[in-house]
């Protein structure tokens, strides 16, 4: 149990602040009516889709595509960074980091050298957290804020597309200045096969694209959530076991504490008096401290600045290791797999991410 929480640490903290905040305000019935049922069912959803979809090899199978195909490591760089970009658009920040960090640790390393092998995970990571930030489903604060204050498609895609351009174009910019030096065999990846169940991937295509329905409101979200534990119930169960729910208990939580704290006073009348004149400042700094996500659910009751608060915990997602839990996903892959110094991997992740950071956050001002 104790292992549990120490894994957890995210889960826990919530935890434990949901309880403190009991003692401050009683137990309420408003703190449990706050539960967002929808981005419960929603997240299950996307979750349940994405593990699907990796189970039937779709994703092993893209990847591969692109390894043989890649002739210098400038390409293969550019190739897989583009890949967790635009996957993470659709799978989510998290689990684009599962699927393709352990990959290309697993492929590249001996083929590589170490520092290229470091500076590839860090951009991947990267770009899993701003390649989310271009869609409602890309990450769970974009799912939770566009959800909070009721957004249509074309106010969300004014303001975030902007910034997702940028991010992209920095990326790349990032991965011109790899030597195009050709230490990797693109010849080695085709000794493996990746196989890839076609019937699988194409019902979870289907129901992707339900979910996006969903999202967009155009599917009442109950219908999504019924029909897809139906198909999981009698074409795949093993995909109720890959669900993360501590993360749903994660949300749960943090939707309690954020309506009990609204309760007392002096936080609600702090908390209103930082939104109100520095939203977006607040965001990231809220960010760098306990993630964007719980800062999306946290902060959003005392915003109504919500092009402030949806760039400030996006582009917060930047910076410290715990501003995103993917950035966390992305470390523990690498430090864990490799056994080298691990100093130029830290510096490398501090170094970019303060950067792209700042860049950032400075034309995402001008957007406000």
């Amino acid at each position: 149990m104790i292992a549990f929480f120490k894994r957890e640490m995210t889960f826990t903290v919530a935890l434990i602040a949901t309880l403190v905040s009991f003692l401050f305000v009683g137990v309420q019935p408003s703190s449990f009516s706050s539960v967002d049922f929808r981005i419960l069912a929603l997240l299950f959803c996307l979750m349940g889709i994405s593990s699907g979809l990796k189970k039937a090899g779709f994703f092993n199978s893209l990847a591969h595509m692109i390894l043989k195909a890649c002739k210098n490591v400038r390409v293969l760089f550019i190739s897989l960074v583009s890949l967790v970009f635009f996957s993470s658009m659709l799978v989510t920040n998290d689990v684009a980091l599962i699927i393709f960090v352990p990959f290309s640790i697993m492929m590249l390393k001996g083929k590589l050298d170490d520092k290229s092998l470091a500076a590839l995970i860090v951009l991947e990571t990267i770009g899993a957290n701003l390649g989310s930030m271009a869609t409602p489903v890309g990450n769970p604060q974009n799912l939770f804020l566009y959800s909070y204050y009721g957004l249509d498609a074309a106010s969300f895609f004014s303001v975030i597309v902007p910034v997702s351009a940028l991010s992209y174009l920095l990326l790349i910019l990032l991965c011109l200045m790899i030597s195009r030096k050709a230490v990797y065999d693109s010849s080695t990846s085709s000794s493996i096969e990746a196989e890839k169940d076609m019937r699988s991937t194409a019902f979870y295509f289907v129901f992707l694209f339900l979910a996006l329905l969903s999202v967009f409101r155009v599917l009442d979200w109950r219908i999504l959530f019924a029909l897809l534990a139906v198909f999981l119930l009698f074409y795949d169960r093993s995909i109720f076991l890959k669900i993360d729910y501590v993360l749903l208990l994660t949300f749960v939580c943090f939707f309690i504490f954020s309506a009990n704290i609204s309760l007392i006073s002096s936080v609600r009348n702090f908390l209103s008096s930082l939104m109100a004149r520095r939203p977006f400042i607040t965001g990231i700094l809220t960010s760098q401290v306990i993630s964007n996500v719980p800062s999306a659910v946290l902060l959003a009751p005392f915003c109504n600045a919500w092009k402030a608060l949806l760039l400030a915990v996006d582009v917060g997602g930047l910076g410290t290791p715990v501003a995103s839990l993917a950035s966390l996903i992305g470390l523990k892959y690498y430090l864990s797999s490799t056994s080298e110094e691990h100093g130029h991997f830290l510096f490398c992740f501090a170094f970019f991410n303060v950067v792209l950071l700042l860049v950032l956050a400075f034309f995402s001002l001008l957007l406000i």
